[in-house]
């Protein structure tokens, strides 16, 4: 897994789905495919108020694996995993 920056991963996220790991608050390590692709997203979510900010130092995603959002502290980001 080369290293990226969270953002890199964000940068990707908008253009497509990106596999990429974390660490999880209880030390686990997470795989998930995420988007941040608004037309991906808007196609499979009903918006359903607030403003669409996440809390700083978190990132935000659309986790296509469990069809709803996710996020993780930017802290704990590992890598993308390349193909």
């Amino acid at each position: 897994m080369k290293r990226h920056s969270v953002s890199d991963l964000k940068t990707a996220m908008k253009n497509g789905q990106v596999k990429f790991q974390y660490t999880k608050k209880n030390g686990e390590i997470r795989t998930a495919t995420g988007t941040m692709n608004r037309e991906y997203i808007e196609s499979r979510y009903t918006y359903k108020g607030g403003d669409g900010t996440s809390r700083y130092g978190y990132t935000t995603y659309w986790d296509v694996e469990k069809d709803d959002f996710r996020c993780f502290l930017d802290d704990k980001f590992i890598g993308i995993c390349e193909a």
